[in-house]
């Protein structure tokens, strides 16, 4: 009696299971996309923001900006460098990842099915960041490096490698070799106006330890990329005006 009364228990239960089983796997790819951060838009470095070193620990436990630690054939180069005729922009180049999120124009990102495209006003330089989990064995080196990346809560994080000589800073002149690594690191603000960007590079030919800088970002809505259009015969410095959203 026991025995047939559960029978028919179970029975009446499974169509509930199995509704909870459709309904699950319906819901679930929707769950998992909620959770991705919406960068969508145009961003620029929030007024008042730089590109800074991040607060290392101090001996009191406060933390003071440290500037990088470099390998001595690094601070050679350092030391040789001149801004004033070598600096990769006379050539039309970014120079770098830093430089083209620290240049004070406009960044839009697009987030697509399996790959994250950065746009940068600045030498019009567009980057992809396939979220594939490819390693970029034999990919072609260039100076903004090859890019994958994945999704970690409210972050983006991109792994950056295949990179071609250049300087990380044009300004104080620290190089970019081959054997850099870099972690990009952007978090969205709860309420998804803003995005606090972390760059942590590693390269065994230039720093004696990591280096790492932040910059916080905001959205722009009402600006809009337009070309920069380097050309060669009149690359140089300029009075960038400072854009706000």
């Amino acid at each position: 009696m026991n025995t047939r009364s559960e029978s028919v228990a179970r029975g009446r239960d499974a169509p509930i299971s199995r509704s909870l089983i459709v309904i699950s796997c319906l819901l679930g790819p929707l769950l998992v996309y909620a959770q991705i951060p919406d960068f969508n838009g145009v961003w620029i470095g929030a007024q008042g923001s730089r590109v800074l070193p991040a607060p290392q620990p101090g001996p009191r436990g406060g933390g003071e900006r440290m500037r990088p630690q470099l390998t001595s054939e690094a601070r050679q180069i350092q030391e040789d460098y001149d801004l004033l005729t070598d600096d990769p922009g006379y050539e039309c180049s970014p120079s770098s990842i830093s430089r083209s999120w620290a240049n004070p124009t406009p960044i839009e990102i697009e987030q697509q099915d399996g790959i994250v495209i950065l746009r940068y006003e600045f030498m019009d330089v567009v980057r992809m960041v396939y979220l594939d989990g490819r390693n970029h064995s034999g990919a072609p080196s260039n100076v903004v490096g090859n890019s994958s990346g994945r999704y970690d809560g409210a972050t983006l994080v991109i792994d950056s490698v295949g990179f071609t000589p250049s300087y990380i800073s044009t300004v104080t002149g620290i190089p970019q070799t081959e054997t850099l690594r870099a972690a990009e690191r952007l978090t969205l603000s709860e309420d998804g106006q803003s995005f606090q960007l972390e760059i942590t590079f590693e390269d065994p030919a230039t720093f004696l330890s990591p280096w790492t800088t932040r910059r916080t970002y905001v959205r722009a809505p009402d600006l809009e990329l337009l070309e920069f259009g380097c050309v060669l015969e009149d690359a140089g410095y300029e009075d960038f005006p400072e854009r706000t959203p």
